[in-house]
């Protein structure tokens, strides 16, 4: 796992390798262990293979410095964590045989040793034993078509001297990610934000449509937008060749996508069977590493699974270490089910239990390294689970991630399956789905059940009834006319409809709702401290698998979320982890704030609003300094505010 950088400019201008080293160093914590550059002068044919200060010396490699007064106008950046061949070998920027290729790469391809052995077989030979030498082998070989030969994260460029192009892919999910800006010539990539802010060129204007979409919806990290106007994200899924010679756009090109009209012709327990296969193949591709292997859990079913199948690969002898966040509210509290499942694989393990104070303290760092506004105080609990685990030593962590999205797990999804159901003329099916949800939903029942029959009408319908009984477009303290002069105009998120609303509900979960943002807060989370996180269940097979299967395998016809994969973990998983009702990663967000009402009151000082010209601040203020009572609750739309404030602040972000 590693933090990528390149910049390319024009023939006629230079790259200021000063500038370049300080915008790597800010990504240093991506990878600690190395530190490799390639300079290129086009013109010239120059082509320089570089060390850095992290650097082993033992690559024999000259170091950056002596270049300083030279003239390059192509730089790619390298920062290593060391995880598969711990060697020199693996020092990256790294050239092919002839020296046509050169590639900067961060992630896992898990299957490396399958692709390895098939193009040995070709005729490739191999120096060392690491991932990234396979990619380029399989990019000689296959060059595009290889990426859906891959299982595994990855965010990566290739320069091809030949063809005077750079190739850049992100993985199936958007496990990894990958940034670029494209400003007055001058095109630049990285693995976060920071290091593009640091570039000439690339302003710090907001984004007007991203920052509709946080506040209305609470989404982020989908499309090839960011929160910021002049930076985009390569979407999960896509690759896009960027020419050296023609530095004018960049055109991402999708190479994967879930079929969610395909049905597998399949009983259910031919379907447990085949998961069951599929998932503890997944779980041990995932735990190829040449250093020790953690998880993350958190006691509910996901997290469990992936804990119990990691036991049943761990190497005799070898400690089992995992990492949990204990919410100090009794209600939410899943330390009973982290105990059972730790008792059960005779883990190692290790609890955090953060105070609300301790968020505050840090919550500047948080926003560091989030880069953007995030959802919730859960994050924060994350954050300190992955510094709990570096604490301890551990480098790789396997998580949980995708499953709730993949295999139907959220409470809304069964709002979709009654729309499917209801749509179907099975109107007894779907009151026997609502009657059988589980108990702590109880209280959205009403809603859910009105949601679903919302999603029958025609849009235009839909979006009248939405803004009467659900979010209003524009919330009340939002300047709408704000967002209409940047020509943003009110919408509502995609839901699923019709006969396929459950699949389709699922599709958009995994493609652009809930899970491209929560892999984002994992991978910041994790390489902030230097360790390299794992999700077994974004996986192309499992996930192709799953929405192949008909809606009753994922929701029951006695509303039980996920149930093939409950069943395949039967006997797997101890039972009381199997039974409960979902709960989710959550801290006590409304209880920590409130015990904070005059920080927060502070915070929201109505100077520090006109920073936001989007708010309507005597509407918000009121909001704010209602806090705490016992007339009103912290609102979700009041922590957006509050963290988008913040952030605005933290990054001198500029709105008008």
């Amino acid at each position: 796992m590693c933090g990528i950088l390149g910049i390319i400019t024009p023939a006629s201008m230079s790259v200021d390798l000063h500038k370049a080293r300080r915008a790597l160093a800010l990504i240093r914590h991506r990878g600690p262990d190395d530190e490799g550059y390639l300079l290129v002068n086009y013109a010239k044919g120059e082509v320089v293979p570089c060390r850095g200060s992290d650097t082993d010396l033992r690559v024999g490699l000259p170091d950056i410095d002596a270049y300083a007064e030279k003239s390059f106008n192509i730089l790619l950046g390298h920062r290593r964590l060391s995880i598969i061949d711990l060697s020199p070998l693996g020092h990256q920027p790294m050239g092919s045989g002839d020296g046509r290729y050169w590639i900067v790469y961060n992630g896992e391809v898990y299957n490396y040793l399958e692709l390895k052995r098939e193009l040995s077989q070709k005729g490739y030979l191999f120096k060392g034993t690491s991932d990234t030498e396979v990619i380029l082998a399989a990019y000689q070989e296959w060059g595009s078509a290889m990426l859906n030969r891959f299982i595994g994260m990855f965010a990566f460029a290739i320069l091809d001297l030949a063809e005077k192009t750079i190739f850049l892919a992100r993985d199936f999910f958007g496990i990894k990610p990958l940034y670029y800006s494209l400003v007055g010539n001058r095109f630049s990539f990285a693995s976060e934000i920071k290091p593009l802010l640091d570039i000439n060129g690339v302003g710090r204007k907001g984004n007007p449509a991203s920052l509709y979409e946080y506040l209305g919806f609470g989404l982020t990290d989908f499309g090839d937008n960011t929160m910021f106007a002049e930076i985009q994200q390569l979407p999960a899924a896509n690759y896009a060749y960027v020419r050296l010679d023609e530095l004018a756009s960049v055109t991402p090109v999708r190479y994967w996508r879930i079929n969610t009209g395909y049905r597998l012709d399949i009983s259910f327990n031919e379907a447990v069977d085949r998961l069951r296969t599929l998932f503890a193949e997944s779980t041990r591709l995932h735990m190829r590493s040449d250093v020790p292997v953690g998880a993350c859990l958190s006691g509910g079913l996901d997290s469990s699974a992936i804990v119990m199948h990691m036991q049943r690969q761990q190497i005799p002898g070898q400690d089992l270490y995992t990492f949990s966040f204990i919410v100090d509210d009794p209600i939410i509290s899943e330390e009973r089910y982290v105990d059972i499942v730790g008792k059960a694989v005779g883990a190692v393990c290790h609890k955090i239990s953060p105070k609300p104070e301790e968020m505050i303290a840090d919550l500047e760092q948080l926003l560091c390294c989030q880069e953007e506004p995030f959802m919730s105080t859960s994050i924060y609990a994350q954050y300190r689970v992955f510094k709990l685990a570096h604490e301890v030593g551990i480098k790789v962590i396997l998580d949980g991630q995708g499953a709730d999205e993949i295999f139907a797990g959220y409470y809304n999804m069964i709002g979709a399956r009654v729309t499917s159901l209801l749509s179907q003329g099975r109107f007894l099916t779907a009151w026997n789905v609502m009657q059988g949800a589980p108990k702590n939903m109880s209280a959205f029942r009403s809603r859910t059940l009105l949601f679903s029959l919302v999603r029958m009408l025609p849009p235009g319908a839909i979006n009248t009834l939405v803004s009467l009984i659900g979010t209003p477009s524009f919330p009340g303290w939002v300047n709408q006319r704000w967002f209409l002069d940047r020509g943003v105009t009110s919408h509502y998120r995609r839901y699923g409809r019709g006969k396929h609303a459950l699949h389709d509900e699922a599709f958009f979960a995994v493609d652009c709702l809930s899970l491209p943002q929560l892999l984002r807060y994992e991978d910041r989370n994790s390489m902030h401290f230097s360790i390299e996180s794992r999700v077994p269940f974004c996986n192309p097979d499992i996930a192709c698998f799953a929405m192949s299967l008909p809606e009753h395998f994922l929701i029951s016809n006695d509303g039980t979320t996920k149930s093939v994969l409950r069943e395949s973990l039967k006997g797997i998983v101890p039972e009381p982890v199997l039974k409960r009702e979902k709960v989710g990663f959550a801290t006590s967000q409304k209880d920590w704030l409130k015990v904070q009402c005059n920080w927060v009151r502070q915070t929201f000082k109505h100077d520090d609003i006109k920073a936001l010209p989007f708010m309507e601040k005597h509407a918000f203020v009121e909001i704010v300094e209602t806090t705490g009572s016992s007339k009103i609750l912290w609102s979700t739309w009041a922590w957006r505010c509050l963290n988008l404030l913040y952030w605005s602040r933290y990054f001198d972000v500029e709105w008008d």
